[in-house]
């Protein structure tokens, strides 16, 4: 369904629970204020989760968990995030021109992350001080909501360029993009190709980056994180 769909059918709701209207005046899915941390956001699953399922020839509302998946907005210099539902198959957060993005699990939950510091100066025309005071900030936003969670442990690490303090960071500097998380499911396909061979296997997270408008307009690429 169409947000404007949506819009003629009930607003209030529409505003009132999932959706707020965001700087530019697009629609975007409800953050809140971080307890205790500046400049951050957090996103509930309940939020930024859509479901889609198909049966009787229609799209069902109400699908099994296993076929959520969630969209983690970004914010004008701050940061946002939220813990990923353990049912989901897929997550996704963008676009990206300059920012790290970071996954990390504790105690059994998977945080997706996604820092953003906004600059008055393009980033070619930035020194190298400039250029690391920015990735520094970044990184201090992350690690900032890291310090909030029991024995972190990091699963994906992307940064747009060398960052100091991190140390073999995926960087995808030249490319603008998306994070794209998704789960081996358990089973088989429809061709017998197996999925996953293991429950456990079946939970783990996988996160890409997808890249477009590289050094040629017309590079694209898909790197493991």
């Amino acid at each position: 369904m169409s947000i404007g769909s949506l819009l003629s059918m009930n607003p209030a709701w529409l505003l009132g629970d999932h959706w707020s209207i965001g700087d530019s005046g697009n629609f975007r899915p409800r953050l809140t204020p971080a307890a205790g941390l500046p400049n951050t956001e957090v996103i509930t699953w309940a939020n930024a989760q859509c479901k889609v399922d198909r049966g009787g020839g229609m799209v069902s509302v109400a699908p099994d968990n296993n076929k959520a998946y969630g969209f983690l907005p970004w914010r004008p210099t701050g940061v946002t995030y939220m813990e990923i539902d353990p049912n989901a198959q897929l997550v996704l957060t963008g676009p990206l021109s300059a920012c790290t993005v970071w996954a990390f699990e504790s105690g059994g939950t998977t945080v997706l992350v996604h820092a953003n510091a906004n600059s008055g100066t393009d980033w070619t025309a930035m020194t190298a001080v400039q250029k690391n005071a920015n990735m520094t900030t970044k990184l201090n936003l992350v690690n900032a909501i890291k310090a909030n969670y029991a024995a972190p442990a990091d699963i994906a690490r992307l940064v747009y360029a060398n960052t100091p303090g991190v140390v073999g960071a995926q960087t995808y500097e030249g490319y603008m993009g998306f994070v794209l998380g998704t789960k081996a499911r358990l089973g088989f396909t429809m061709n017998g190709v197996k999925w996953a061979a293991s429950t456990s296997a079946a939970d783990n997270w996988s996160f890409y980056f997808y890249g477009y408008n590289g050094p040629a307009a017309t590079d694209r690429v898909l790197w493991p994180l």
